[in-house]
C-alpha cells in the first residue's frame, strides 16, 4: 500500500487489530487508529503515535477486601512496538481503611514490578501520578517507591528489560498487610506519550 490517505488528505481509519504492518507502507504514511483515537505515522518500522492518547481507563470502583494476597484490580495490553521510546503515565486515586497495616498499589510491566507505592496509615485516600518510561525498546525505568504528591524517596528507581517489540501485559494490583482491611481503586487513567 503506497498511499493510505483518503479523500482531501483524511487518513484511512483502522482499528489496532486491522492496522497494516508499518513496514508494508511508505515511510511517512499516516493513518487514524480508531481503537485509541489517535493519528499514527509509519517510520518504516513501526507506527508512531502523533499525540498522547488514552490507553486505559477504569469504568468504576474496584473494591478489594479481607485478603493479604496480591489482587489484580486492572489489566491491559500494550501492543507490540507501540511504545517506542515513549512514556506511560498513570493517574491513580485509591483509598483504604485507616490502620497501621501496610497497603500497596503495584504496577507490573510485563511481569516486572516498576511501580509499588505504600499508602499511609494516617490517610485513607491516596492520589498519585506514576510513570514508566521506555528508555529503549528493551529497557524501562519506573517511579517505583516515590511517595505520592511528594516525589521523593530513599528507594531507587525501578528498572526492567521487557522487550516491547512484543505485546506487554500491564497488571495493576493491590496488596494489604492484614485481613479485615479494604482498598478501593476509584480512578485509574493511563496515557501513552510517544
Amino acid at each position: 500500500v503506497a498511499n493510505m490517505q483518503g479523500s482531501i488528505g483524511v487518513p484511512t481509519e483502522y482499528t489496532q487489530s486491522t492496522m497494516p504492518s508499518a513496514s508494508a507502507v511508505a515511510s511517512g504514511t499516516t493513518v487514524y487508529n480508531s481503537t485509541y483515537g489517535v493519528r499514527m505515522r509509519s517510520d518504516g518500522t513501526r507506527w508512531v503515535p502523533m499525540a498522547p492518547f488514552r490507553i486505559y481507563a477504569n469504568g468504576g470502583d474496584v473494591i478489594v477486601t479481607n485478603t493479604t494476597a496480591d489482587t489484580e484490580v486492572a489489566t491491559f495490553t500494550i501492543p507490540a512496538k507501540l511504545m517506542g521510546t515513549g512514556l506511560l503515565t498513570f493517574f491513580a486515586d485509591w483509598g483504604h481503611t485507616s490502620s497501621a497495616n501496610s497497603k500497596q498499589i503495584k504496577i507490573l510491566f510485563g511481569g516486572s514490578p516498576l511501580i509499588f507505592v505504600t499508602g499511609f496509615a494516617s490517610t485513607t485516600t491516596v492520589a498519585g501520578l506514576y510513570h514508566i518510561r521506555n528508555v529503549t525498546e528493551t529497557s524501562q525505568v519506573g517511579t517505583n517507591p516515590v511517595a505520592p504528591g511528594v516525589g521523593t524517596s530513599t528507594g531507587a528507581l525501578a528498572v526492567s528489560s521487557v522487550d516491547t517489540n512484543n505485546d506487554v501485559v500491564v497488571s495493576v494490583q493491590f496488596k494489604m498487610g492484614a485481613l479485615g482491611e479494604t482498598m478501593t481503586l476509584k480512578n485509574l487513567f493511563v496515557e501513552l506519550h510517544p
